[in-house]
């Protein structure tokens, strides 16, 4: 299924665990993505190259904070109130697109909404 998304958003990579099938019935899993996600997202940066300060990450739960420890911008998303008082920003309303004013000023650019028809 991430592998469709990734396809159909025009993403760059997707990282996920993977369901295996035989003959029809759901087999196994392989196991590409731990519940520490920093350590997954630490291979990906180190093979980029990217620096801790163009990381941003959106957290909203305490199952997930580690990925603060990787991000230039750590963002709480209808967080829990731990996530939140680490965070460096917090969005409360129950939408993504609100990310773009804030990486816009964080990093002085000016990013824009594309919708996907």
């Amino acid at each position: 299924m991430t592998d469709r998304l990734k396809e159909e958003l025009g993403l760059d990579y997707v990282y996920s665990n993977e369901l295996i099938f035989k003959n029809g019935k759901l087999d196994g899993v392989e196991i590409h993505v731990t519940s520490d996600k920093a350590k997954s997202a630490r291979i990906k940066i180190a093979e980029w190259q990217e620096k801790k300060d163009e990381i941003v990450v959106t957290v909203d739960g305490a199952n997930d904070m580690t990925l603060f420890d990787i991000c230039g911008l750590g963002v709480a998303f209808r967080a829990q109130d731990i996530v939140k008082d680490r965070a460096n920003v917090t969005i409360e309303e129950k939408n993504l697109t609100n990310l773009i004013p804030i990486i816009n000023k964080k990093y002085n650019l000016n990013l824009e909404l594309q919708t996907v028809a």
